[in-house]
């Protein structure tokens, strides 16, 4: 006998199991079904010490002794021990008469030698007790009155095997009504149609059945439309269940469902999806059924223990950061999700995302790389002022060192602070296209020659703007002379049409400048400087960025070098 089957069996045997008397009648809508039920009737009885009477054809006969041993019983050792008995048909019920004299040879059987009656189980086929026709009602209605008198049902229980199929509708209600419990679907279910066989005879004679044959069949109709949903809904529920193994087999991301244990204090894997063994690279049954701490020893130091228990707890779900996983078979990044179910079970969907940590690392390292290579340029190229002018070189270092004071003094981000300083560095670098001669010239600048350092911011931003700084350096270099009513210069820009980073480079440079030694002028100190720009603060300058400086030098002082 096939898993499935005994299974079905086991479901028929648990159902008899308690009742050990009235009538069952029990609904085939399968013939195959019928083996299976008459072996758990069978079962039911002998397993209790008890007898049990099968009045089939031999056809059911046969099939009923092959599943028997399936189940535990020897059936052959039965037959001898005369706990189960198959008499013929026309050999039990064959009689004349009526009364409780009228099935003599099924009385015998069920007596003992004091004559008292003893309990057993009744099986009946309906196609082996009217062999080769079918009953008309009142035949039936004889029968049903006959077996009552001879084996009383609340002695016995009676079993009566009734087809769907073949069976005339009035004929099955007619059985149906007549029996206490009904059998269908692998249930036992109390008849609320019952009346007792006698009653129901009387009944008829006095024409009083149709109200209850309606009745009935609502009954039934009622019940098979339960039945149907029932079955329907088994069906949604088996493609629920199909798809959703579906999409656990198939997802991209490792799936494991642990069941809790011990109060939550240690968790049992239940499933683990092929996401799961291909990112842990182990098979799925070395680790069904172990307790998670013993399949993955460092769940704790990775902290997704705790996460399971906190979601078993509360039942909200948790999300677990990237963190590194490592155990003595195995390491790596993970990023799990953790859910609890409907079932108590709780369950982590996550990735390996190793691989995405090692280019994130790769990434970080080739920018700073990159960031160091910027730097590098710039000082080269500070160098290379330097080389030509020491004063501008000087005034570059100290005018950056402020710059980068004035934008932290102004809330600006980390990294906007770091490009200012390394642009600031080299904002004169477009001198190195003018005469030295007119840079260290100690006299006042002629026209033409106050036109040629004019240049400087416009010559710097083409050497600039081919290199990809990963910052606008070059069109801050190129705006650091505009002023906020346009009177600067190389583009007469007006207030916010003017970088905000050149703004600040703006004011840092006219401070440092006058604050230093001119080679046409003496040093004119920093109250000079911070009078100059705080008098032109809207005008010339950004007066968030003169208010910015001022503060700066009132608060303590200042280190140029800073």
């Amino acid at each position: 006998m096939e898993r499935e089957d005994r299974k079905i069996v086991t479901v028929f045997e648990k159902e008899f199991r308690n009742v050990h008397y009235g009538r069952l009648c029990c609904i085939v809508r399968d013939e195959s079904e019928e083996p299976d039920v008459v072996a758990a009737f069978i079962s039911s009885a002998i397993k209790e010490g008890g007898k049990c009477v099968c009045v089939v054809e031999e056809p059911l006969k046969q099939e009923i002794m092959s599943t028997l041993p399936g189940i535990g019983i020897d059936a052959f050792s039965a037959l001898a021990s005369r706990q189960l008995v198959f008499p013929a048909a026309e050999q039990l019920f064959l009689s004349e008469g009526s009364g409780p004299n009228y099935f003599p040879a099924l009385k015998q059987l069920c007596c003992r030698k004091d004559g008292s009656t003893e309990p057993i189980r009744l099986a009946i086929e309906m196609r082996a007790a009217f062999p080769g026709t079918v009953p008309d009602i009142e035949t039936l209605e004889q029968f049903e009155v006959a077996l009552n008198s001879s084996v009383p049902s609340d002695m016995c229980a009676i079993l009566c095997l009734c087809p769907e199929k073949n069976t005339p509708v009035q004929l099955l209600l007619d059985i149906i009504h007549t029996h206490e419990k009904i059998v269908i679907d692998g249930t036992i279910c109390d008849n609320t149609m019952y009346i007792p066989p006698d009653v129901f005879l009387r009944m008829r004679k006095e024409k009083n059945l149709d109200i209850l044959y309606r009745r009935i069949k609502e009954e039934l109709i009622s019940r098979k439309k339960i039945s149907d949903k029932i079955a329907e809904n088994q069906r949604i529920l088996v493609q629920s269940e199909q798809r959703y193994r579906a999409l656990f087999n198939h997802i991209h991301s490792g799936v494991a469902i642990y069941q809790a244990y011990n109060d939550g204090n240690d968790f049992i894997i239940m499933d683990f999806n092929a996401a799961a063994e291909q990112i842990e690279k182990i098979h799925r049954e070395q680790v069904i059924g172990k307790n998670a701490l013993e399949a993955f020893p460092g769940i704790k130091e990775f902290g997704l223990f705790d996460v399971l228990q906190k979601v078993w707890r509360t039942g909200e779900p948790e999300y677990h950061p990237a963190s590194f996983y490592r155990d003595n078979r195995i390491e790596g990044w993970r990023e799990n999700y953790v859910y609890k179910l409907p079932s108590g079970e709780v369950v982590a969907v996550y990735d390996d995302i190793t691989k995405q940590k090692q280019t994130e690392k790769q990434l970080v390292s080739s920018y700073e790389n990159l960031q160091k290579m910027f730097v590098e340029i710039i000082q080269a190229m500070a160098k290379l002022v330097e080389s030509r002018d020491p004063y501008t070189a000087d005034h570059q270092k100290r005018t950056a060192a402020l710059s980068r004071r004035i934008a932290k003094m102004l809330g600006m981000k980390e990294e906007d602070v770091h490009w200012i300083y390394l642009a600031a560095l080299i904002h004169d670098v477009g001198k190195i296209s003018v005469p030295s001669e007119i840079l260290t010239k100690p006299g006042k600048l002629t026209p033409v020659e106050f036109s040629l350092v004019q240049t400087h911011a416009a010559v710097g931003f083409e050497i600039l703007k081919k290199i990809s700084f990963p910052w606008p350096v070059a069109p801050m270099i190129l705006q650091h002379h505009e002023r906020m009513n346009g009177s600067g210069y190389p583009s007469r820009l007006t207030g916010n049409n003017i970088q905000a980073t050149a703004r600040i480079l703006a004011v840092a440079d006219v401070v440092e400048a006058m604050n230093s030694h001119r080679p046409y002028r003496a040093a004119l100190g920093i109250e000079k400087a911070l009078e100059e720009i705080s008098a032109n603060s809207g005008t010339l300058y950004d007066p968030d960025v003169v208010a910015a400086c001022v503060r700066i030098f009132r608060e303590g002082k200042y280190d140029w070098t800073d």
